[in-house]
């Protein structure tokens, strides 16, 4: 887990350049510069099997002079459902990539930082999801989605 952590580290707060999603390739691409040490690095994510995007901005404009890659969080997160034809699907997530007041959820084994692949199986924490980095801002993110229960 740290090693990925470390690899993470320069991207919270990085400017988004260029975001790419392909759902139905399952490729998932950002263009980023780092606050921290402003160089610039790609995160990608393919193979994905699960996404869900969450907007928790309800009212004013979303016109930003920039972009932000706020936080990554690495989480195993299952939610439930009361609604009929959603509780047919699993919603299951383990990485969280927060953008201004949005969220992307997704289930994947692994990312990349600049080319180098990073397992997230192997390094995401499955204890209580409410608990640890992260765990709070997700099911806070999760509980914002109405028909889901965390």
């Amino acid at each position: 887990m740290d090693e990925i952590i470390r690899a993470c580290d320069p991207l919270w707060e990085a400017t988004i350049k260029e975001m790419r999603i392909d759902i139905l390739r399952q490729e998932i691409r950002f263009a980023l510069v780092s606050s921290v040490d402003l160089n610039n690095y790609t995160l990608e994510i393919n193979d994905f099997k699960q996404i869900l995007w969450i907007d928790e901005f309800r009212e004013g404009s979303k016109d930003y002079d920039y972009y932000e890659l706020t936080a990554i969080n690495f989480r195993d997160v299952q939610a439930n459902s009361d609604d009929r034809w959603l509780k047919q699907y699993p919603l299951s997530f383990n990485v969280g990539i927060e953008i201004w007041s949005t969220v992307l959820l997704l289930d994947t084994e692994a990312i990349k930082i600049n080319g180098v692949e990073y397992d997230i199986k192997a390094a995401t924490p499955t204890n209580d999801p409410t608990k640890g980095k992260g765990g709070h801002i997700i099911r806070q993110w999760l509980s914002s989605f109405i028909p889901l229960r965390v």
